[in-house]
């Protein structure tokens, strides 16, 4: 499983300088690929100091020493215009060679870390009751629809895991072991 990890400018810094590569030296084409996220997540990841409701967390493989960075979310703590804390993922990228090369297994143990990792932060660092993923296109709302049927089914519909929206909503996370 990867590690979800806080990162901070100099982390975020070395992701880029790992995914340049990946489109031949063309550093417009990185930029065309998580357009929409780059910008924002450099000035986050920028911000001195940093604060600790929100931030940008990196996907992270350690193998053999050697760090990759698979992705990297925008995570936040607070709900707009309330009192109550909840981990959420509001957005994500994944590395650029998985525009080409990409397998279900894969997908999945993306999502069970970026899943495991919010739920860490809701027991730790980010004290929250519940996490929501946000579910940017169909295919991520697709996934997300056979994941609740099946924790439903695997749990006989006593699930913490809800559809809710264009959001995977998980609730009572003290309740769910991690470790």
């Amino acid at each position: 499983m990867f590690r979800l990890a806080r990162i901070d400018l100099a982390g975020f810094k070395d992701l880029l300088t790992q995914w340049e590569p990946h489109f031949d030296g063309d550093s417009g084409l990185l930029y065309d690929h998580c357009r929409p996220f780059l910008d924002h997540a450099e000035r986050i990841c920028g911000e001195k100091p940093q604060d600790p409701t929100y931030g940008i967390w990196a996907l992270i493989n350690e193998n053999g020493g050697k760090k990759t960075y698979e992705g990297f979310t925008h995570i936040n703590h607070k709900l707009p215009r309330t009192p109550h804390a909840e981990v959420r993922l509001v957005w994500n990228a994944l590395h650029p060679r998985y525009e080409n090369e990409f397998e279900p297994e894969t997908l999945a143990q993306f999502t069970v870390s970026y899943i495991v990792g919010a739920i860490k932060l809701a027991k730790g660092d980010l004290l929250a009751q519940s996490v929501r993923i946000y579910l940017g296109n169909a295919t991520d709302k697709s996934y997300a629809q056979g994941i609740v049927a099946s924790m439903k089914s695997e749990m006989n519909g006593t699930s913490p895991i809800e559809f809710a929206g264009n959001w995977l909503h998980i609730v009572d996370v003290t309740k769910i072991d991690v470790s």
